[in-house]
């Protein structure tokens, strides 16, 4: 995947120059593939959900509780000055304050967000984004571990 957007200005604003590497543009791809496995699932024929889907968000909602299918992906770094049009986005979609939605929503984002309790949200954990790129040796492996594949028995 080539990326056709550069996100390190939005990136070195939102967290600063420490999150700012030659590997970010790992970043983006992770959020567009999240986003789309999401949105496969809950539009699917079994599932049947709805999908919002903008150049810097995509929302899934399957209409009832279910755990991470209710979700929002960030596809680019909200910025303080977008959040309220953003946030009001989200409320219409997943008609927060009509009473009639149940369970939570999830947003997954790989970059830092503003303060978003204002508005309802409630940070669960910074949750870490772990990747290892394939340079180098790979690290010892220990002994004793059976691999196998699709219906092999171990």
């Amino acid at each position: 995947m080539r990326l056709t957007r550069n996100y390190r200005p939005a990136l070195a604003h939102a967290c600063g120059e420490r999150c700012v590497n030659d590997h970010n543009d790992l970043l983006v791809p992770f959020s567009l593939n999240w986003a789309d496995s999401l949105q496969g699932v809950v539009h699917s024929n079994s599932i049947g959900g709805r999908v919002l889907r903008r150049a810097d968000v995509v929302a899934t909602d399957v209409g009832r509780p279910a755990g991470l299918m209710n979700s929002v992906v960030l596809l680019e770094p909200l910025q303080e000055a977008s959040a309220p049009l953003q946030m009001a986005l989200l409320d219409a979609f997943f008609a927060f304050d009509s009473g009639t939605k149940a369970g939570s929503v999830f947003m997954f984002t790989v970059w830092p967000v503003p303060d978003l309790t204002a508005y309802g949200w409630n940070c669960v954990e910074q949750m870490p984004l772990m990747v290892r790129i394939p340079l180098g040796t790979a690290p010892f492996m220990a002994t004793g571990i059976a691999h196998c594949r699709g219906a092999e028995r171990c």
